[in-house]
């Protein structure tokens, strides 16, 4: 689904929420106005949406940001995470699981075996018949 067309199907189930349920209606109103952040299909997003599973906002971020600064040069890359040893890994809050995930992500990403620039000119459609997607979505799912 593109940004677009995720934003639109958002704002229309506000509208229906807030007309179904008044109490729903006062909260959206507190929150205030929906938003959301696209990322680019890159190495670091899909290593950020590993990090970011199962954990609140701010421990992830923490973890996050502490993954970026022991890579190096401000940004994550397959080689810069490779190049990590576990107990430096685990000294960033990560858990073995995860560590896993990343490194197998971090191989096929320098393997060539995904191709991120190819992905932002696929369809939802044509990303999800990938094989390779299949097998990412898949470990995010035991994430």
């Amino acid at each position: 689904m593109h940004a677009a067309t995720a934003v639109f199907r958002m704002q229309r189930a506000l509208l229906h929420l807030r007309a179904a349920d008044p109490v729903l209606a006062r909260v959206i109103d507190q929150v205030g106005p929906y938003s959301v952040e696209y990322l680019k299909p890159d190495f670091e997003t899909l290593v950020r949406s590993i990090v970011f599973q199962q954990l609140s906002g701010k421990v992830a971020r923490v973890i996050f940001n502490r993954l970026v600064e022991a890579a190096g040069n401000g940004r994550l890359t397959p080689e810069s995470v490779l190049k990590l040893r576990t107990p430096r890994l685990r000294a960033v809050g990560l858990s073995g699981q995860k560590i896993s995930y990343i490194r197998d992500l971090a191989r096929r990403a320098r393997s060539g075996e995904i191709d991120f620039a190819q992905l932002q000119c696929m369809t939802d459609e044509e990303v999800r018949s990938e094989e390779h997607t299949s097998e990412l979505q898949s470990q995010f799912h035991l994430v």
